[in-house]
């Protein structure tokens, strides 16, 4: 993921919205991918918190949510890459008090193998799931590289958890048990980077 981190965080630069509170969390990374997010934090003055071991994703959410003043938490994965306009696509949808999270749209940014071409296959199939679910305010699943949720959601919910290997589905459940509405926008979108070898989709999965 390292290859990508650069990438991911200029795009978080470039979100177009007025003001916003980046906050990175390395969760106990070995590939030197702590160097260089710390040093893009402290260049342009966000906000850089760590864990000393790995911890989780889970745990990872927690923190930086914990950490942020704001009342809408915005989610992204260290290699997706968020289109500007992303938030202002999204926000409005948070104006219904009923709503309590938005789904992005995700791409596969490197579909050139054939693995990476099924996976682009995949994505769409999941981009078209997530417009119908939204019709009926029933999105199933708020990906982990473009999903905004209002704060006080998550912490009604019981925060992100770590006894399940699909934290983002797990908390789009508890959401929605609260009575919430889930909804998804398609100009919200994340191009994120595919496994290119086998083990690593297997892993993932």
């Amino acid at each position: 993921k390292i290859a990508h981190l650069k990438g991911t965080l200029d795009s978080l630069a470039g979100l177009r919205y007025g003001h916003t509170e980046v906050i990175v969390v390395d969760d106990g990374s070995t590939d030197g991918s702590r160097r260089v997010a710390e040093q893009y934090c402290h260049t342009v003055g966000w906000r850089f918190l760590k864990h000393e071991k790995n911890a989780g994703k889970a745990a990872a959410l927690n923190t930086g949510i914990r950490a942020a003043t704001g009342e809408l938490i915005l989610t992204c994965d260290a290699d997706s890459q968020l289109e500007p306009d992303s938030l202002e696509q999204m926000v409005p949808l948070l104006a219904d008090p009923r709503v309590g999270a938005v789904a992005g749209m995700v791409s596969v940014e490197n579909g050139k193998g054939l693995l990476q071409r099924f996976q682009t296959l995949e994505y769409l199939h999941q981009a078209f799931q997530r417009v119908s679910q939204g019709f009926f305010s029933a999105v199933m699943v708020l990906p982990g590289p473009i999903s905004l949720y209002r704060k006080a959601v998550i912490s009604e919910a019981g925060w992100f958890g770590n006894n399940t290997m699909v934290e983002d589905w797990d908390m789009t459940m508890k959401v929605h048990k609260l009575g919430y509405k889930v909804l998804s926008v398609r100009g919200a979108e994340a191009k994120t980077a595919a496994p290119t070898q086998l083990k690593d989709w297997w892993r993932q999965r």
